[in-house]
């Protein structure tokens, strides 16, 4: 049975600093058939399957780890970050504003675009809808992803643009890409994992969305890029210090 489509409505939430949700364009989901659809369809099918026998134990770890929503763990790595880092009040002030606020807008952009290029989840494409379409992504009927597709679009990761935005703004504000920060993922008996780098987390959120079967790595990397976009223009012109503005 088909779940309900959650948040058809979210595009045209307004966003706290965006101009719009449709402000930064997305080059849109590879076209079945292309060399990057292909090479897309491949990776999922192969590590992103419930029976897949190329994917890590680690790697299926960190799927799972990553399966439920994204928002509170990122804010509790940035938490880590800022007591690591001795953080005055101020600071995590303007830090968890920019943090919860660039996320938001990223979402509410991702969202928009979700709804509009209505792209298909690896699960149907796999299973024959689209493999059609290029003579070497070849169907399994059967095949299932690791964790549960979620009940929208699969074009962009909500996931990644969350952590495209998190990430820039951490990069932003500590003024490096090095990160000192643990989070229990999923909280609050799961496993403790270590972050020493935003790249590092970025990365392993990209990965997560395809080791989980749910995401093609395209909608992971324009996700995050997309999120990325987002806070680096929020933070050049909004909560700027006084004697910036």
């Amino acid at each position: 049975m088909n779940a309900q489509p959650v948040l058809p409505h979210w595009g045209v939430v307004k966003p706290f600093m965006l101009r719009s949700a449709t402000q930064f364009p997305l080059p849109g989901p590879p076209a079945p058939g292309s060399a990057e659809f292909v090479r897309d369809f491949a990776e999922v099918k192969a590590i992103g399957g419930r029976t897949s026998t190329t994917r890590t134990n680690e790697q299926t770890a960190t799927a799972i780890s990553w399966a439920g929503s994204e928002i509170p763990p990122l804010n509790a790595i940035a938490r880590s970050a800022a007591l690591a880092r001795k953080n005055g009040l101020m600071d995590n002030v303007r830090l968890f504003a920019y943090l919860n606020m660039a996320m938001a807008d990223a979402l509410i952009a991702g969202f928009e675009a979700k709804y509009r290029f209505n792209n298909f989840r690896p699960i149907t494409a796999i299973r024959g809808a689209a493999a059609s379409q290029s003579p070497s992504a070849m169907a399994e009927a059967q095949w299932a992803p690791l964790i549960v597709s979620p009940p929208h679009p699969e074009y962009p990761s909500a996931h990644c643009l969350a952590t495209g935005a998190a990430g820039t703004v951490l990069c932003t504000l500590f003024g490096t890409d090095a990160l000192s920060a643990t989070q229990i993922l999923p909280a609050p008996l799961g496993v403790e994992r270590r972050y020493t780098s935003v790249t590092q987390l970025i990365k392993e959120m990209e990965d997560a969305r395809v080791w989980g079967g749910i995401h093609f790595r395209s909608a992971d990397e324009h996700g995050t890029q997309l999120g990325r976009q987002i806070a680096e223009f929020s933070m050049q012109r909004f909560l700027l210090p006084v004697a910036a503005r």
